[in-house]
């Protein structure tokens, strides 16, 4: 099983993102700064991978990351994944959250970026479970909400293997490739120990 049909069985179907994380409109647009963080992510590792200055294994690693993220657009096209705009009251709390006059009311020192805000927004409004490992996301995401649901990366792998979906073996590998791949979180989801 691959990790997007992991997910999209744990979380269950639609998994709904804001356009600030993915929009379908991106696909003519130039200017970076106005592309969605997952076209803009696909695009940077893309010309990574081409980039001839770069070593071999970075440019390959990058090559794997845009294939692995592009895997979105299929999810989107067969509506695994839908895309939703915000509703102005989501766009009121979205700009609170990324405004340096309104961290504190978050407990959050710096303003969010424009996904994880937009994804709060989204999660909160519709009472959506909130997928983020992003700790000042989850700290704005605990005032805001008051105690809403939400899942971590490593809490989502053992879940995984607790249900059966996959063994514990599975759930370090899934782990260790997106550590290979950036994932600031170094802890195995199962020690050594308790591999199957």
């Amino acid at each position: 099983m691959d990790q997007a049909e992991l997910l999209l069985q744990l979380l269950g179907r639609p998994i709904v993102v804001p356009e600030a994380v993915y929009s379908t409109q991106d696909e003519h647009v130039e200017n970076e700064q106005l592309l969605s963080e997952m076209v803009r992510s696909i695009r940077w590792h893309e010309r990574f991978a081409c980039d001839q200055r770069r070593p071999r294994d970075k440019r390959d690693q990058a090559d794997r990351l845009a294939r692995r993220l592009a895997l979105v657009h299929e999810l989107v096209a067969r509506g695994d994944v839908v895309v939703e705009q915000l509703s102005e009251t989501e766009l009121s709390l979205f700009a609170r959250l990324t405004s340096i006059e309104h961290v504190a009311e978050y407990n959050i020192v710096a303003p969010l970026g424009t996904g994880e805000a937009a994804c709060i927004a989204i999660a909160h409004e519709r009472s959506l479970t909130s997928v983020t490992d992003d700790n000042d996301g989850l700290r704005a995401f605990g005032e805001v909400s008051g105690g809403g649901v939400y899942e971590r990366i490593r809490r989502l792998l053992v879940g995984a293997a607790d249900e059966g979906h996959i063994d514990r073996g599975q759930a370090n590998l899934i782990h260790r490739e997106m550590v290979e791949l950036g994932f600031y979180d170094r802890a195995a989801p199962f020690p050594a120990a308790e591999r199957d």
